[in-house]
């Protein structure tokens, strides 16, 4: 069973972590499938992480789209990450298309960037270098 929901999960989220910055590289056309698995997967990174605050970089590839549906799962996350300690989120796009989509759904909550240098570059300008751990 778990081949078949594999197998019709479309869309690709790879991501690592630059200390307190999370890099997503985000691959394709998504699914509702797709993105709530790969929601999942970035839930269970920051959380492991245990940041008071970070940041984070979405870069999409120019294939990179999404039904309404599952822009709502995106835009959940996006939630999710605010109330999770993110506190500055920055995205890449590849299209205007992409970016038309974006600045709907975000209302301009999100900084929009044409390449990973300059999205990068703006982070570490509006950023407190500290970073913090959660204190249990």
């Amino acid at each position: 069973m778990r081949w078949e929901v594999d197998m019709n999960r479309h869309g690709k989220i790879t991501f690592t972590w630059e200390n307190d910055l999370f890099i997503s590289k985000v691959e394709g056309p998504f699914n509702e499938l797709g993105l709530a698995y790969y929601s999942s997967e970035i839930k269970k990174s920051v959380i492991s992480k245990d940041f008071k605050q970070w940041r984070r970089i979405e870069v999409w590839d120019e294939e990179s789209i999404a039904s309404p549906e599952t822009l709502n799962i995106g835009k959940e996350l996006y939630d999710w990450c605010k109330n999770n300690g993110c506190v500055l989120e920055a995205i890449v796009l590849s299209t205007h298309l992409q970016k038309h989509i974006v600045k709907d759904i975000f209302k301009s909550k999100i900084e929009i960037f044409q390449n990973i240098t300059e999205a990068k570059a703006w982070l570490s300008a509006h950023t407190d270098k500290s970073v913090t751990k959660n204190e249990n």
